[in-house]
């Protein structure tokens, strides 16, 4: 488990156990929201969204789009976002080349994150 607060990353090993912590000058070696952005956007260059209109996903109104990737033109994928928040609320995804299929149905709920315990701070032990 890992966890990103107040700018502090957090790792539990096991469940249950204490949560580590490098201090808050360390860097960071997993995955950060900026790193999943930058592949983002270097798709986007190969990567082509219509607009298809409106249908019901669920019992919201939803826009549907068509996603083309260049990069794999026999796949299909859409996406549904919702008429009023602009959520996204479905996605599929069906590349007949490995014969995979994706159907993703998202809802969203309240989070509460805190801040986890108990913590060791390895930045402050020796030899570290």
């Amino acid at each position: 488990n890992t966890i990103i607060f107040d700018k502090q990353t957090y790792t539990q090993q096991t469940a249950g156990g204490t949560w580590i912590t490098y201090g808050s000058n360390s860097t960071s070696t997993s995955s950060t929201p900026d790193s999943t952005l930058s592949s983002f956007l270097n798709s986007v260059s190969t990567t082509t969204y219509t607009k298809i209109g409106t249908e019901a996903c669920g019992s919201l109104n939803c826009f549907k789009y068509q996603i083309k990737d260049a990069t794999n033109p026999n796949a299909t994928q859409y996406a549904w976002f919702d008429t009023k928040d602009h959520l996204l609320r479905q996605y599929y995804d069906s590349d007949p080349s490995s014969g995979d299929k994706l159907t993703m149905v998202i809802s969203y709920q309240s989070v509460s994150i805190t801040k986890p315990s108990p913590v060791q701070d390895l930045s402050s032990q020796s030899g570290q």
